[in-house]
């Protein structure tokens, strides 16, 4: 992804991911538990043919 993309949503193009036949899914921790929060995780959704991030979800 180009750099001026970075933090513009594009999930809503239904033109940028076509069909996917391998799907990646990764959990990581993103930010660490503190006395104000629990651990927040970020899921990310990959399509390992193309190497496409497809979603980036937060959890909590």
């Amino acid at each position: 992804m180009p750099w001026s993309e970075h933090g513009t949503p594009l999930v809503d193009d239904p033109d940028r991911v076509g069909a996917v036949r391998q799907l990646g899914v990764d959990e990581t921790s993103f930010l660490a538990a503190n006395r104000e929060h629990s651990t927040i995780y970020a899921t990310g959704l990959v399509d390992l043919q193309e190497g496409v991030v497809i979603d980036m979800v937060k959890r909590k």
